[in-house]
């Protein structure tokens, strides 16, 4: 990967390991809390898709029947989007720890902290709200990510105009962040 920039990078064997935002797109975290909210009228509007756009001229209250003109695949891309950005968000409160954890991944079976009880409410739900019977396949259990990962075989090389980077990451991890954090 070349990198265009007058900044040095710092040599580093680990990241904290967020989502990147190549995760959230636009709207992806509005649309995920709203099906989480079960607010499917807020979601149906917030997806800029024209078969779900068609659906709602045709039934323009039949929220739940626009939301599925979509594949099952992308309206779960933004539960998990909404999943994502509450784990960065409990990453960012614990990125100075010293040692690695495994942060919770939230869902409707999730052991919570106290820190996570306390985001969810700051963000008006609870975890059973991650059960959604109107759309039982967007349902989603809890899972654990790792606060840290390791960069394997970091080389920088310095190029014309900034630098020339090359590194192995864990399946999961992404290499935006790596980027991000060297700089």
């Amino acid at each position: 990967i070349n990198v265009i920039t007058d900044k040095k990078p710092k040599k580093i064997t680990k990241i904290t390991n967020y989502f990147g935002e190549q995760r959230f797109s636009t709207n992806n975290i509005e649309i995920g809390k709203s099906l989480i909210q079960k607010d499917f009228k807020k979601a149906a509007e917030l997806i800029d898709d024209r078969k779900v756009q068609e659906s709602l001229k045709e039934k323009p209250n039949d929220f739940i029947r626009a939301l599925r003109k979509l594949p099952m695949k992308i309206l779960k891309i933004y539960v998990h989007a909404y999943q994502s950005y509450l784990w960065n968000l409990l990453a960012e409160e614990n990125k100075n720890l010293k040692t690695n954890k495994r942060l919770n991944i939230i869902g409707f079976d999730t052991d919570l902290t106290k820190e996570e009880e306390s985001l969810l409410k700051k963000e008006g739900i609870n975890k059973r709200d991650f059960i959604i019977r109107q759309i039982p396949d967007l349902t989603v259990e809890g899972t654990g990510r790792d606060l840290f990962t390791e960069i394997s075989n970091l080389k920088i090389n310095k190029i014309e105009k900034g630098y020339n980077l090359k590194f192995k990451l864990k399946k999961g991890c992404y290499a935006t962040e790596v980027i991000k954090q060297l700089f």
